[in-house]
């Protein structure tokens, strides 16, 4: 079963084979009664439940057959976390996620993709490359931790000292760039500055920082507290800057802080930049093909529209910025930069 970048799952078309989304979490003081085995068994049979009325018993059979192949291929290790399974006619696999979410199942025309925005809006969200002189060791991090992806093995050493250097980098570049395809978060860099700065020349990913660590530690817990003050550093910039562009774009007529107009420019495909107000929730729901705001009268049971919006945007390939209310130039929690 592969291992999925999140950015081919977001670039799935709409089809109309039906597209099969899981999300299970690991908690760290989950119910041990309430099995991970015993979750998965019942989020397929909703799954199979649903099929059979829409293609039948024995193509739904079939299905829940080849999911419980793929359950059966995915990495269970990490104690606290998130696994999505998604299963459509010309894609399956599963991402891995360092964050929890609600366990959630879905079958329609598209993949569900409302529990990925939780990671793809987090702000700490980025990518550690430790250098080493025998290995090099790619991470993905957050404000909860690091993840090892991959381990990329030195070559033997049977050329010159830059050659061999020369060599190691170039195949770092071509591994690091698997993990990094149509990403944007930023990546990290640990080790000799001289190691460092061959990698930068040569890097096909956009998003290196300049401003790497000193050392590649193997301490973890240092790894991790020095990676994360260099991105939050980063994080503080890059809101100060969104923020200017938004600004100078309501000047130019081309931003809104209306929550209305702000969800038809978002199912239109017209939404470059969404502003949203972390920690805030606004009870209700988008109409996907009018852009139109429907409420609702239960505000604990209703989805949340900042979430639909950002899903949204997030699909039409706009940028989703999470910022602290008092930030943004509106008291509607939400504000948005426009294509045209």
């Amino acid at each position: 079963m592969r291992l999925l970048s999140i950015a081919e799952i977001c670039a799935r078309p709409i089809g109309t084979f039906p597209m099969i989304s899981i999300f299970l979490s690991k908690w760290d003081r989950q119910d041990p009664r309430d099995s991970w085995e015993k979750r998965c068994r019942i989020q397929i049979g909703k799954i199979v439940g649903v099929l059979s009325a829409k293609l039948g018993k024995r193509e739904s059979r079939d299905i829940e057959t080849k999911i419980k192949s793929l359950l059966s291929l995915v990495d269970w290790t990490p104690r606290v976390g998130s696994v999505g399974i998604f299963h459509g006619p010309d894609l399956r696999g599963y991402v891995k996620l360092p964050i929890c979410v609600d366990d959630f199942h879905t079958v329609s025309d598209r993949f569900q993709l409302g529990p990925l925005y939780q990671w793809l809006t987090l702000k700490e969200r980025y990518y550690l490359l430790t250098l080493n002189p025998s290995e090099a060791i790619l991470f993905r991090g957050s404000a909860l931790g690091l993840e090892q992806l991959e381990v990329i093995a030195a070559p033997r050493p049977n050329k010159s000292g830059k050659e061999l250097i020369e060599t190691f980098v170039d195949k770092l570049n071509i591994a690091s760039l698997q993990h990094l395809h149509e990403e944007t978060a930023p990546l990290v860099l640990s080790g000799l500055e001289s190691h460092q700065a061959m990698f930068r020349s040569i890097t096909g990913y956009p998003y290196v920082e300049p401003q790497g660590l000193p050392i590649a530690s193997q301490n973890l817990r240092w790894l991790h507290k020095e990676s994360l003050a260099v991105v939050n550093r980063l994080v503080c910039h890059a809101e100060d800057s969104s923020l200017r562009e938004l600004n100078l774009a309501f000047q130019d007529k081309n931003a809104t802080f209306e929550i209305g107009k702000i969800a038809v420019a978002a199912v239109a495909g017209r939404v470059e930049c969404l502003f949203i107000a972390e920690d805030q929730r606004i009870s209700g729901t988008v109409d996907r093909n009018s852009g139109e705001i429907h409420s609702s009268q239960n505000k604990k049971a209703s989805q949340d529209l900042l979430k639909q919006l950002a899903e949204i945007t997030a699909e039409h390939r706009g940028r989703v910025v999470c910022v602290s209310a008092a930030k943004l130039p509106t008291t509607s929690f939400a504000a948005a930069t426009l294509r045209w």
